[in-house]
């Protein structure tokens, strides 16, 4: 369902990382990971980042 750059950038939410820390880390524009949040909101059907990694979490995604 969640693709390796998407399970990436929740682990490093889950972590604490802020969006321009996350981005700087894997290397890509803050625009990119914002975009793969709304894909990622979409996907869990979840309106936060926190309810996207705690979703995740659940479901064994991550």
């Amino acid at each position: 369902m969640l693709n390796k750059n998407q399970k990436s950038i929740l682990r490093l939410f889950e972590r604490g990382y802020t969006k321009q820390k996350a981005s700087e880390k894997l290397g890509m524009n803050v625009y990119t990971l914002d975009a793969q949040r709304r894909v990622m909101f979409r996907m869990l059907k979840v309106k936060t980042m926190v309810a996207a990694v705690a979703k995740a979490i659940r479901k064994g995604m991550i």
